[in-house]
């Protein structure tokens, strides 16, 4: 095996070493995460929150009283874990964590923090309720709501039992996701390049900025105005025709280092680069950060205008 074959052979191993370890951190899906934010107001000084997401009828189960006697991570748990109310159950799947840095629960539930704002980011329900446990044990239910946006933004009004999804950030925060996910991906993608020997001319780095502007943009510019219920189907849709698409512009467009343009390394370059730039999107920690950046980079853009 010469070095050009041993390169990209190195290439392909790690895009699929790294697809294995995300996947595994991810709960086996490299697929889009959705996301609800929710503020929490008028709510008591110390309460535990999550979410409900509604189920099929069981007539052999009965509702939960809504009471707990002692109120403790181990007690709400197990609370939370038997809960059934009118066809509504605990959403306990893994993957979510404080708004913004706080360190990473293990189960589906928050105890209170000082901003009242959570995020929830994995496989988060479509149709959903909010339950709050008091301090004193009391189990407060929200109204349900069906949530418009794939990253939806919530308020949660303890005192009128309300849950609505808000908007006056739409736009911004779709603008704000099209920009940051754009520059993860030129990084991402960048150092695919780098691997990958490509020469770092001017020439090559403007055709590889100037493909990716062409697909990757209008990519999230749809994915960005896609209800919650046809997000998904929309990305693997769109995701397969934009590998071909790019694999097709880099072979065309790039040269390598002996001043060629290669059909090979252009399909492995669009391949490698899609692979890391979607695993590396979706791991838990990054998807919070870039959270993080989006809704900062929204509230900017919300001052300016």
């Amino acid at each position: 095996m010469n070095r050009k074959m041993k390169r990209i052979f190195a290439v392909l191993m790690i895009a699929l070493l790294v697809a294995g370890i995300a996947t595994t951190v991810a709960g086996a899906d490299m697929g889009p995460k959705p996301s609800i934010t929710l503020k929490v107001v008028n709510a008591p000084e110390d309460y535990y929150v999550a979410l409900l997401t509604l189920r099929e009828k069981h007539p052999d189960l009965e509702n939960s009283t809504l009471k707990l006697d002692v109120v403790d991570d181990e007690h709400v748990e197990k609370y939370l874990d038997e809960f059934w109310f009118d066809c509504w159950s605990w959403f306990d799947a893994p993957g979510v964590s404080y708004k913004y840095f706080h360190s990473t629960k293990e189960y589906k539930y928050f105890t209170n923090v000082e901003e009242g704002s959570y995020y929830f980011n994995y496989s988060v329900p479509d149709h959903f309720r909010v339950i709050l446990i008091a301090a004193d044990g009391t189990v407060h239910l929200s109204g349900d709501l069906k949530r418009v946006e794939y990253n939806a933004y919530c308020t949660y009004d303890y005192e009128t039992g309300e849950l609505t999804e808000q908007w006056e950030q739409r736009s911004a925060t779709r603008i704000s996701v099209v920009i940051v996910y754009f520059i993860v991906t030129l990084i991402i993608e960048f150092g695919v390049m780098m691997l990958l020997q490509y020469p770092c001319t001017g020439k090559n780095v403007l055709r590889f900025i100037l493909i990716n502007a062409f697909t990757n943009i209008p990519f999230n510019i749809i994915l960005a105005h896609r209800d919650a219920d046809d997000w998904g189907g929309m990305f693997f849709i769109c995701e397969p025709i934009i590998i071909i698409l790019e694999a097709i512009l880099y072979a065309r467009a790039l040269y390598n280092r002996e001043g060629k343009k290669s059909w090979g390394k252009g399909i492995l370059f669009s391949i490698a680069g899609n692979i890391f730039s979607a695993v590396c999107i979706f791991i838990p920690f990054v998807d919070t950060f870039l959270h993080f950046v989006t809704e900062r980079l929204a509230d900017l853009i919300t001052k300016i205008w």
